[in-house]
């Protein structure tokens, strides 16, 4: 049985707000805590989990490993969002829509084989949702540096100019090999993205970022990010940017062990 990555044009439109992700039992008498676990993706990026080679990921997928470009037509009342032939491992969905532009993130196995691993996977339509292409994975920086995916994918209109952005967020691997988190940036519909921009003030050489969540207020464009923080203790942290990811601020602890995720109800709407 194939599987594979189909949004469903019925709820595109309806976009769902970030919340957290927790089944943690608050700390009192008599009462365990649940520990705080790194994401499936996060072990892949703390090197918990080898990466899977492209033999191990046939025996379970059908098609190629890599797959060119290619733009979907509507199929039915679904459509298919990236190449049919498509290793049948897309997972962790997000989407945004902004206009007639929509974009889609997921994990995407094919990232695995790149020389520099990017599994934040994404697609993007034009008309609405109407028809998709199908744009590989987004770009790592050389070095060390590798994306794994957790995605969220976020937009914002700028009220000056009427400029269109998409923020797409990732755990991220930096060129020197620190924990750390990124965005990319796209202004033409995701159909092209920024290098990776680190959130320098998560990036560590000792603790592990993990399980991100980002928004933009719509009034500022003010990008918030936060992440489960796993080091000496485990603490849920936020940070933001007023220059679409280029610097940021510093970082302001709102938790720690029994959140397991961080998490925006709205700045002004995750994952």
């Amino acid at each position: 049985m194939v599987l594979g990555l189909v949004i469903a044009l019925a709820g595109a439109a309806a976009l769902a707000v970030m919340t957290a992700s927790t089944r943690d039992v608050p700390a009192t008498s008599g009462k365990s805590v649940e520990e705080p676990q790194i994401s499936p993706m996060g072990a892949y990026a703390r090197g918990d989990v080898p990466i899977p080679t492209p033999e191990e990921i046939a025996q379970y997928n059908q098609g190629p490993w890599t797959t060119a470009l290619s733009t979907m037509s509507l199929q039915g009342n679904d459509v298919l969002v990236h190449s049919p032939t498509a290793n049948d491992f897309q997972s962790e969905t997000t989407i945004a829509k902004n206009g007639n532009y929509v974009v889609v993130g997921y994990n995407d196995v094919r990232g695995f084989s790149l020389p520099n691993v990017s599994v934040s996977g994404y697609a993007h339509s034009s008309d609405g949702g109407t028809t998709w292409t199908d744009g590989g994975q987004l770009p790592a920086a050389g070095g060390s540096s590798a994306v794994y995916g957790d995605p969220d994918v976020k937009t914002w209109t700028d009220p000056n100019d009427q400029q269109v952005y998409f923020y797409y967020s990732s755990l991220y691997t930096t060129p020197t090999g620190q924990s750390s988190l990124c965005i990319h940036v796209s202004t033409d519909g995701g159909a092209t993205w920024s290098a990776p921009r680190a959130v320098t003030t998560a990036t560590s050489a000792t603790d592990f970022c993990d399980k991100e969540f980002m928004d933009v207020d719509p009034e500022t464009g003010r990008i918030f990010v936060s992440w489960t923080n796993f080091g000496a203790t485990t603490t849920m942290r936020v940070t933001y940017s007023d220059d679409k990811g280029l610097t940021w601020a510093g970082v302001t602890s709102v938790g720690a062990h029994r959140e397991r995720r961080a998490g925006f109800g709205a700045a002004g709407g995750g994952e």
